[in-house]
């Protein structure tokens, strides 16, 4: 029983990724970017368990903001744009506490994926003018956050 739960997990996974639009930004790794998030906000632990080595890690996001230039658009979002001309757009809808209470909606937040560490996780910070650190610590299911996947 076990296993037709994992094989049908994999398929849901692997329906879900084909349905995606990715954008090539001719990053160095190869990476693809979703050409927008997922519906909705995440703990940590739900966005692995929904997502899974799909979450782009800390790595891949560092490589992502260092490889493209970054512009605020009309809309209030930022909008990466690549040397090949391709553009990855990027909502800021900041994050969910707790509580509930959407915080910071000038800046997007996105879950990484992390497996080395049980407790924390990275996450991106996203802004515009650019931070000097957009990486940033917190203990995992602390904050909602939105979600963008990675076809690696």
């Amino acid at each position: 029983m076990r296993k037709l739960v994992i094989l049908l997990a994999l398929f849901v996974s692997a329906t879900m990724m084909a349905e995606k639009t990715w954008v090539d930004l001719g990053l160095p790794s190869g990476t693809l970017w979703a050409s927008e998030p997922e519906e909705g906000y995440f703990f940590y632990e739900e966005a692995v368990d929904s997502f899974g080595i799909n979450l782009p890690t800390r790595w891949q996001w560092e490589e992502l903001l260092q490889s493209c230039t970054m512009i605020r658009t009309e809309e209030g979002n930022i909008e990466l744009k690549s040397k090949n001309g391709e553009t990855l757009l990027i909502p800021t809808r900041g994050w969910i506490y707790k509580n509930g209470k959407v915080m910071n909606s000038v800046c997007g937040y996105f879950q990484t994926y992390n497996n080395f560490d049980k407790k924390n996780a990275w996450y991106a910070f996203i802004s515009y003018p650019s931070q000097a650190d957009h990486m940033l610590w917190a203990l995992k299911d602390s904050y909602k956050m939105s979600v963008l996947l990675v076809d690696k």
